[in-house]
């Protein structure tokens, strides 16, 4: 009984946590400061560990995403190409921006 205890205790902390994130969660703005005929590439990671999201914003234009923790959250965000698969390549190869999700404006 007391390992199902100590399992029911360690699931508890884990749904607390969710829910912090989930009390955390926000809309955010996400923008592409590129001129007309470029596309933002964003790569979207939740600090959660629940995943990550992509999606592109055409040059000039702004759109919002739900859902996003702030100061938790990260993204990258490329020009004209998708970002890296590893964020530790962000910048390496060709420009990219790799940076945590602020409750404002995020290019």
């Amino acid at each position: 009984m007391r390992v199902f205890g100590n399992a029911t205790a360690a699931l508890g902390i884990l749904l607390a946590s969710q829910g912090a994130f989930a009390q955390g969660a926000k809309s955010v703005q996400f923008g592409c400061d590129a001129p007309k005929g470029h596309i933002c590439h964003f790569m979207l990671s939740f600090g959660s560990g629940t995943g990550a999201k992509s999606f592109t914003v055409g040059g000039g234009m702004r759109t919002v995403v739900a859902n996003v923790v702030p100061n938790i959250d990260s993204y990258m965000v490329a020009i004209d190409r998708d970002p890296p698969s590893n964020p530790e390549h962000c910048g390496l190869q060709f420009p990219c921006k790799r940076v945590f999700v602020n409750g404002g404006y995020n290019n």
